[in-house]
């Protein structure tokens, strides 16, 4: 085992394309595929992870169902301060899960629902945010807003929570899209025009992407912290989420702290929210000047989970083009 291990971000190899080669033709070598799978679970399983793996949406790409360990408890913290009828969205909320070792707190004026633990709305909300994940007895929580419309896949908590329980891991975020289909988020770029953008928002929630971006599992800088399973006591050592930024930038500073803690931000874009917006996806210039000075070393080094040879600005991904050139 090794964490000295690093992609050289240039084309170091290729191959001639002919009708026995699986570039030419996929299904010409089906058992490299059978192999990668058993590669992929034997890998996984001596690094203490129990996985199911199977066949991707594409040729050549895998889905990973990571199983729970145990029956760690998670918080759903569900901020429904601009919900009137609150117990109706929180009852569908709840209604959206099978995972039983559960707790929610509400943050509402007008909430009565038995065993849900009820705050009345602080006029800081972030701070309001860090004085319930300093409180919570649970190994993880995620915020689930007002913005909420459903989620059709139950097992979305099992589907999170898998991944979060590796011990690398301090968050997983999921895939988000609007009524209209479009994506809202499904991760974040560091250093996209500016300090960071959404990946791929506007898109066709299901298109084909560059590398298959929004249908695999996998590392990015940065995801939405709301929507997201979120280890506590990472969360925590962190010192939670900054009470000064607004919107994306947040987001970027909870994980660009995580990761300088050396935990991994992950995405499952198979988890996927139907959401009204994400509402929170402006940068405050001022507060994008002082994040930039803040974690300027980073921004220097670059997102180390995308290509410097793709777009800074297109946020639907095209290769970088020197200007002039």
């Amino acid at each position: 085992m090794t964490n000295q291990i690093y992609h050289i971000p240039k084309v170091l190899y290729h191959w001639r394309v002919h009708q026995e080669s699986t570039a030419g033709n996929t299904d010409s070598k089906p058992y490299a595929y059978e192999i990668a799978k058993k590669v992929i679970k034997d890998h996984l399983n001596r690094t203490g992870i129990d996985v199911k793996v199977t066949d991707g949406l594409t040729p050549g790409s895998y889905d990973l169902k990571y199983l729970v360990n145990g029956n760690p408890k998670v918080s759903i913290i569900i901020d429904a301060r601009e919900i009137k009828q609150a117990e109706e969205f929180i009852e569908k909320i709840r209604a959206s899960f099978h995972y039983q070792n559960t707790e929610i707190v509400v943050i509402s004026e007008n909430c009565k629902i038995r065993n849900v633990k009820n705050l009345k709305p602080d006029a800081n909300i972030i701070k309001q945010y860090n004085e319930i994940i300093d409180n919570l007895k649970s190994d993880y929580f995620i915020i689930i807003d007002d913005q909420f419309v459903e989620i059709q896949n139950q097992d979305w908590i099992q589907d999170l929570l898998g991944i979060a329980q590796d011990k690398d891991v301090g968050m997983v975020g999921s895939k988000l899209y609007n009524q209209e289909k479009k994506i809202e988020h499904c991760g974040i770029i560091l250093g996209m025009n500016g300090a960071g953008d959404l990946l791929y928002k506007g898109a066709e929630k299901d298109i084909g992407t560059y590398m298959q971006r929004l249908k695999i599992i996998h590392n990015v800088s940065a995801v939405y912290y709301r929507y997201a399973m979120i280890n506590t006591k990472v969360c925590q050592t962190c010192g939670n989420l900054n009470n000064y930024y607004k919107g994306l930038l947040t987001s970027l500073d909870i994980c660009l702290k995580m990761l300088e803690n050396n935990k991994q931000i992950v995405i499952n874009p198979l988890v996927e929210f139907e959401v009204k917006s994400l509402r929170e996806d402006y940068k405050n210039q001022e507060q994008e000047i002082q994040f930039k000075k803040e974690w300027k070393h980073q921004l220097e080094i670059g997102d180390k989970f995308y290509s410097p040879n793709l777009s800074k600005e297109n946020t639907g991904l095209s290769i970088h083009v020197e200007k002039g050139k």
